[in-house]
């Protein structure tokens, strides 16, 4: 990433409340010439630029998601139900989706309220709850996936070549932080 990528993508940040919030003192060093991104290590340049990168889709999927009543959570939940071929019971989906044991049981009551899903007692083991999709969760799902197309719309400059390797990369980098934070524990 040299100096006129990263202008460019500074640019294209700007004025988003993830710009003010996480890297507006960082450019500041870029613009005063108090850092030079050449001097940069490559990692920090890959990690700083996944990280802006993974912000800003954050906060244009949860402005997106906002407008048909769900959050990243809640959409990660649907999604994972959906293409399950069987009940999945609540610590795998706190496992699936990276989230505490603690706040996948308050995730899933307001989904339950909200009827797109359905939690009940795994008659095998009592002292686990399944979750299961509603229809009305699936057809919540599919209306956010096929009501628009900021999700193809956003990839469409990769071919299915690099989203692969992308892919591959990512559940790379995912991987080594689980092992690494496992061995931290």
């Amino acid at each position: 990433m040299n100096n006129q990528e990263v202008s460019s993508l500074i640019e294209h940040l700007k004025g988003h409340k993830v710009w003010e919030d996480n890297y507006k003192d960082l450019y500041d060093l870029f613009e005063n010439g108090l850092m030079k991104i050449e001097k940069l290590p490559m990692i920090f340049k890959a990690l700083m630029n996944l990280n802006m990168t993974s912000d800003f889709i954050v906060t244009q999927m949860n402005q997106y998601l906002k407008s048909y009543g769900l959050s990243i959570a809640q959409k990660n939940v649907l999604e994972t139900l959906y293409y399950s071929k069987v009940p999945v019971t609540q610590v795998h989906l706190s496992q699936f989706i990276f989230t505490s044991k603690s706040n996948i049981s308050s995730l899933l009551d307001r989904m339950e309220n909200k009827k797109l899903i359905k939690k009940y007692q795994n008659p095998k083991n009592k002292r686990e709850k399944l979750v299961k999709i509603t229809k009305l969760g699936k057809s919540k799902l599919e209306e956010v996936f096929y009501s628009s197309d900021i999700i193809d719309d956003s990839f469409d400059l990769l071919t299915q070549e690099e989203a692969k390797e992308l892919n591959k990369l990512l559940f790379k980098l995912k991987k080594n932080f689980d092992n690494i934070t496992k061995n931290e524990r």
